[in-house]
């Protein structure tokens, strides 16, 4: 609902109607933001160049996943999967 009235305002035309199914991405935010805060129109995304949380989606649609898949397997598949050296994080910083 609230991804459909920030599109409404920036373009009363291409915005969805009542029944329409609107694709979204979940943006980086203020830290404590709310999700529907974080949502964002993905051509809107592209077009601004707006970086996506790649946190909340290794968070919400990997991890618990793999958790169930490697349970069976592992003593403890979130110490082995999701951290130690094969989990850090390189910044590159931009040209210019």
């Amino acid at each position: 609902m609230e991804l459909a009235q920030k599109m409404r305002e920036r373009d009363e035309a291409s915005a969805p109607t009542v029944g329409d199914r609107v694709a979204y991405v979940m943006v980086k935010g203020v830290h404590g933001s709310k999700n529907y805060e974080k949502s964002e129109d993905p051509l809107y995304v592209l077009q601004n160049n707006i970086p996506i949380d790649y946190q909340f989606y290794l968070n919400n649609q990997i991890k618990q996943p793999l958790l169930r898949l490697f349970e069976p397997i592992l003593k403890q598949p979130e110490l082995t999967l999701f951290s130690g050296e094969h989990t850090r994080n390189i910044f590159v910083a931009p040209k210019g």
